[in-house]
């Protein structure tokens, strides 16, 4: 894909990536091998943002054969891990009792096992489970089939050492964990830091936008952490994209570090206690999403610095319908005022009722995603709504042809 700074959006060529598409460097490659590999248990720690969660979310597509069912913490209910459970299975969680749900996923999972398929839990953040969420796992632990062939189970924990997790619902089932069951991924050097930003920016004909001093100072400051070093090289196009510029050198990238920091600090005093009514969001003017469905308002959101939406819980704003992407749209914030972004979704978006891959966002616009109608608002004169669920990441369904636009949304005061 051709581009340039002018025709590119950074949040755009940043985005979070899809599990169909991660970056594999040499220490990732290390760690989904150990991750594949069929045992009764594994183990990735990671320090946090070490793209742990993103290998995890891989898995499914790496062992596309077999049975993945994802679950992410914190988790402080039973029932909602049997929930995800059978979502993950591709089966509704219909109104059945704890038990009649336990039951049903076990049928299914036994029958998973009879056909000689691997049945995988994987776990994000266990740290966060609840002693009554963790039973739910350490019941579906003990289904097998008829040849013993039980299920599997993968963990992924935000540390690098074992031994300084705190106190948890399964500290048992640390405690008998064995060397081999455990894989630590390293936090990024700067041969990682070069390749990763390579990868992200060579598919936009964007590869020589930073030159070796510039990548040398992104990993530095990043220290260690792929999340930090996505903000800091979004900021960076954007330094070069204002200053008309090519590629960057190493002052290019100590302002866009200094211009992270003011807003960092700014953000800080937003967010004080007593900062009043009257705080403002760095970012660009305060405003928030109303999310709405068949005219019901379903959700209140404030947008920052960036909304990632789409279907799965990985999101900023998680959507149910088969008819959103996993990642569908981002929304960003800068101090020109805020952008929505198509993230290659397959149904794409609307604002206003005009198809765009990418649009800046005034006060009262409508984008239109799949059956969810987001309406911006920069005044806080609403109430807040509940919260929309998630849902099954499965593959998203192909709209029929049918007109997204709808009646303009009511403004409720």
């Amino acid at each position: 894909m051709e581009g340039s700074l002018e025709t590119v959006s950074p949040a755009r060529v940043f985005a979070r990536p899809t599990a169909d598409h991660v970056w594999l460097g040499p220490a990732q490659e290390a760690a989904l091998n150990h991750l594949v590999r069929e045992s009764k248990y594994r183990i990735l720690l990671g320090p946090c943002s070490s793209g742990k969660s993103t290998l995890l979310n891989h898995l499914g597509h790496a062992l596309k054969d077999e049975v993945v069912l994802p679950i992410s913490g914190p988790q402080q209910h039973g029932r909602n891990v049997l929930t995800r459970l059978l979502l993950g299975a591709d089966l509704a969680p219909w109104d059945l009792s704890d038990t009649d749900q336990r039951n049903l996923l076990s049928v299914v999972i036994q029958q998973r096992l009879s056909q000689g398929r691997r049945v995988i839990v994987v776990i994000d953040d266990p740290i966060g489970f609840s002693p009554d969420a963790w039973d739910e796992i350490e019941r579906l632990r003990r289904v097998e089939d008829g040849n013993k062939r039980s299920v599997e189970l993968v963990l992924g924990i935000t540390s690098s050492n074992i031994s300084h997790l705190p106190e948890s619902a399964f500290k048992e089932f640390l405690r008998a964990a064995d060397r081999e069951s455990i894989h630590c991924l390293p936090t990024p050097d700067l041969k990682d830091t070069a390749a990763y930003l390579e990868w992200r920016l060579a598919p936009y004909g964007l590869a020589d936008a930073f030159k070796p001093t510039a990548v040398r100072l992104v990993a530095l400051s990043a220290g260690g952490r792929y999340a930090a070093i996505n903000t800091l090289a979004q900021m960076v196009l954007l330094v070069l994209r204002r200053e008309g510029a090519r590629q960057a050198d190493a002052p290019f990238v100590q302002r866009a570090a200094a211009e992270l920091a003011a807003l960092h600090r700014e953000s800080s005093k937003s967010h004080r206690p007593d900062a009043g009514e009257n705080a403002t969001n760095p970012y660009a003017p305060p405003a928030h999403l109303l999310v709405t469905r068949n005219g019901s308002l379903l959700d209140r959101i404030k947008l920052g610095a960036r909304v990632l939406v789409g279907r799965s819980e990985h999101n900023d704003l998680c959507l149910a319908s088969p008819y959103l992407s996993r990642h569908h749209v981002a929304i960003v914030g800068t101090p020109e005022g805020y952008y929505v972004v198509d993230l290659n979704s397959v149904n794409g978006i609307q604002v206003n009722g005009n198809a765009v891959s990418r649009a800046v966002l005034y006060d009262q616009d409508i984008l239109s995603i799949g059956p969810y109608r987001l309406k911006v608002q920069f005044q806080e004169a609403l109430v807040d709504g509940a919260a929309a669920h998630s849902e099954s990441l499965a593959e998203t369904a192909v709209m029929p042809g049918m007109d997204l636009r709808g009646p303009p949304l009511s403004v409720i005061r």
